[in-house]
């Protein structure tokens, strides 16, 4: 079990009422320190950025009391760093005869920013789609012009609109 644990890719650490008891060598790096004892025995939440520390606060103490529902996404801010996106999952243990919890961090970050590129080119080509779509129906170049420019006013939100005709050939 313990190899295992050490050798995850992702941070893990054992809290044990408030405080960390145990956190392997990729947690003691997601923290920003050097070895595991300038960690056990504090609160993760010292590691923390303010702006992220309420959060995180719910979590920890939501999985001590009621039934709760992970892996759980949150934006966290590690002092010192840029605010990442993680997932945070959780399980209870019995470490060297204490009951605690384990949590798992993954860094989602990376994930999160291509679902959003995804959405926005799906986006795109719905619009392009529509504006063809608008330009295949029409019979005169105005008729064209006017449904495409409709058309791109309606699915970009703009609140106008204007084609210029540069050459009329």
């Amino acid at each position: 079990f313990s190899y295992l644990v050490e050798n995850q890719s992702e941070p893990v650490f054992v809290l044990i009422g408030d405080v960390i008891a145990y956190i392997n060598e990729v947690g003691i790096r997601f923290f920003g320190k050097g070895n595991r004892y300038d960690i056990i025995g504090k609160s993760p939440l010292e590691f923390i950025e303010s702006e992220s520390r309420e959060n995180m606060e719910k979590i920890f103490s939501r999985t001590r009391t009621e039934a709760f529902i992970h892996p759980v996404e949150e934006s966290l801010k590690i002092r010192g760093r840029e605010a990442i996106d993680i997932e945070i999952s959780f399980v209870p243990v019995i470490y060297e005869g204490i009951a605690g919890f384990q949590y798992s961090i993954r860094d989602i970050s990376l994930s999160k920013k291509s679902q959003q590129e995804t959405a926005l080119r799906l986006r795109e080509i719905e619009i392009v789609n529509s504006v063809l779509k608008a330009a295949a129906s029409g019979f005169s170049l105005s008729e064209i012009l006017e449904k495409i420019l409709d058309e791109t006013v309606e699915r970009c939100g703009f609140q106008s609109g204007m084609i210029y005709l540069k050459n009329s050939d």
